[in-house]
């Protein structure tokens, strides 16, 4: 989901709306995490889809950020408060996460250009500075 459409379900279908776009966020999360782990597919291929995974995951915290101090109304807003905490422990539960980092760092980089290179690099800096 998109930043936009994130943003349009937390602010006009309410509250479920939100915690419905929470769940997707998390679930792209959790699958992207799940293809690098499994170890099939290319390492390009399961980068990428770690890379997705992480995106949603961070698009959604920044939506219920917004969300949680600027929405008019007080339940929603309590709602996104709820929903960034456990989209906070998710984050936090995958930086300390030995098991992503072994693989981010077993990726073979045979074929990658230099921004994927530069992404790798800087996604194993911040896990070994999430120690």
């Amino acid at each position: 989901m998109t930043q936009e459409g994130f943003a349009t379900a937390a602010m006009v279908r309410g509250k479920a709306a939100f915690a419905t776009s929470v769940d997707v966020a998390i679930q792209r999360c959790e699958a992207g995490v799940a293809t690098l782990l499994s170890g099939k597919g290319t390492p390009l291929a399961r980068l990428e889809a770690y890379d997705d995974g992480m995106g949603a995951l961070s698009d959604a915290m920044a939506q219920a950020s917004v969300v949680r101090n600027a929405h008019p109304d007080e339940e929603l807003r309590s709602v996104a408060d709820s929903e960034e905490q456990r989209l906070e422990a998710l984050s936090t539960g995958i930086s300390l996460d030995r098991r992503v980092y072994d693989a981010l760092q077993a990726l073979e980089r045979t074929g990658f250009d230099a921004e994927t290179h530069r992404l790798l690099d800087r996604t194993l800096r911040d896990f070994r500075r999430a120690k």
